[in-house]
């Protein structure tokens, strides 16, 4: 296999590999996912995954890994279904991998989207992940809440020098909106200790959250912000120097 590899890379082919043969040319490897989690519920399954991916995430690199998008069975007798009939799952899944940084291998079907509600959804996410690519790809990822599928779970990317040192990634898998504070830890980001910082939330229309607030670092390096998140949904916050 290691021949193999370096052959493909040899010829300029991105790898996405089952192992850790960086020095023999692949680009990524799993992250440690569980094919039998695509079986389980929609709900369940990509939650799991997202717990996969915190667990991961702290002795591999999300850049350099890959893991599954569920939305069909990965056994052979699953059948196709658009994703017009999974949104919300299918969302959910899409911002849990992007949003840690991990590529997601898609298995549900032959094609990107089946219509312009799941073409929509692709473009949505695309824009978002273009638009924190520098943090995503290149920042620490800072492990906050735990995903266990009751509560809200959280991570934090974060890159001091950064134009936008700081985003905080929210997710809600219940079916009721949630409204909590979350220990944010700021440390990493480069960001003042005692210092004042912006914290934005997304722009996007549907957020029930004011856009913008004036935060002061404590000397251990936090925050404490307030977040309501609407059911199986995400949000997102960015941090800047005030």
């Amino acid at each position: 296999m290691r021949a193999t590899y370096t052959a493909l890379r040899n010829a300029g082919i991105h790898i996405n590999a089952p192992d850790s043969w960086f020095t023999s040319g692949i680009n990524k490897m799993g992250i440690g996912y569980n094919e039998g989690i695509s079986r389980l519920p929609r709900t369940e399954s990509v939650v799991l995954y997202r717990q996969v991916a915190f667990d991961a995430t702290y002795y591999t690199i999300s850049s350099a890994s890959w893991s599954f998008l569920p939305l069909t069975g990965s056994s052979s007798s699953s059948e196709y279904e658009p994703i017009s009939q999974h949104l919300l799952e299918f969302e959910m899944a899409l911002s849990g991998h992007l949003a840690y940084g991990v590529s997601a291998f898609l298995y549900q079907g032959t094609t990107l989207y089946d219509d312009d509600t799941g073409k929509a959804l692709y473009i949505k996410w695309g824009t978002w992940f273009k638009t924190y690519r520098i943090l995503l790809s290149t920042g620490d990822l800072i492990h906050i809440l735990r995903p266990n599928g009751q509560n809200v779970d959280a991570i934090l990317h974060a890159k001091a020098g950064a134009v936008i040192p700081a985003l905080l990634n929210v997710w809600n898998p219940t079916d009721n909106i949630i409204t909590t504070q979350i220990i944010v830890p700021l440390y990493y980001a480069g960001l003042r200790l005692a210092g004042k910082v912006n914290c934005t939330w997304e722009p996007w229309p549907e957020s029930p959250i004011p856009p913008s607030i004036s935060l002061v670092v404590d000397w251990r390096g936090r925050v404490v912000v307030n977040v309501t998140v609407s059911a199986r949904s995400m949000t997102w916050a960015t941090f800047v120097q005030a």
